[in-house]
């Protein structure tokens, strides 16, 4: 009795024209593809452990995970003959609906991606923007939160701090004041 396992790889599943062969490559592919995506997220965190705190770091390092394995996802389907051509304008289609959707949420990230190499203001600095005066405590990707002198604390979408007039009023040592001094004629 002899093993044949060209004849074993080449078996037909009964799913059109897959072969045992083509499973086992898209299995092969999704489990590098996942091995892959495990060790680059451990090393995501790992290099952003003492520069972000930790729930800005997870997302970051969840969001590279699922990119990878939906990459190895995508490489692997033609093993199985599935054509990604339908996939593609399901793809695009939701694209241009999640993009309408999302102006504001990328709106606001990319302003406070500039706020952020900018620096017009700092944490700790007094301003007023938007109508609104206090003490900067956080600049985030997507806000800034700003402490009033009431003692409330609140958030202004970065789109608005970017776009409207800042006025820092410890950004500079060096001010001018104007007093009014009035003399009497006498």
């Amino acid at each position: 009795m002899t093993f044949n396992v060209t004849g074993i790889l080449e078996t037909p599943t009964g799913i059109g024209t897959i072969t045992v062969s083509d499973v086992l490559w898209f299995v092969v592919i999704i489990a590098v593809g996942v091995a892959i995506a495990k060790i680059v997220s451990i090393n995501v965190r790992r290099a952003l452990a003492e520069r972000l705190p930790k729930n800005e770091r997870e997302l970051i390092a969840k969001v590279i995970y699922y990119i990878i394995v939906i990459w190895a996802v995508i490489v692997a389907l033609p093993y199985l003959n599935i054509n990604l051509s339908g996939l593609l304008v399901a793809g695009g289609i939701a694209g241009l609906v999640i993009g309408f959707a999302s102006q504001s949420v990328v709106s606001n990230l990319v302003s406070g991606l500039f706020l952020m190499f900018e620096h017009p203001i700092k944490i700790g600095d007094t301003i007023s923007v938007a109508g609104v005066s206090g003490s900067v405590e956080d600049i985030r990707i997507l806000s800034t939160i700003v402490k009033t002198y009431d003692g409330i604390y609140t958030r202004i979408p970065n789109e608005k701090v970017f776009t409207s007039n800042i006025t820092n009023y410890v950004h500079n040592a060096a001010r001018r004041f104007e007093y009014g001094i009035s003399i009497r004629y006498e």
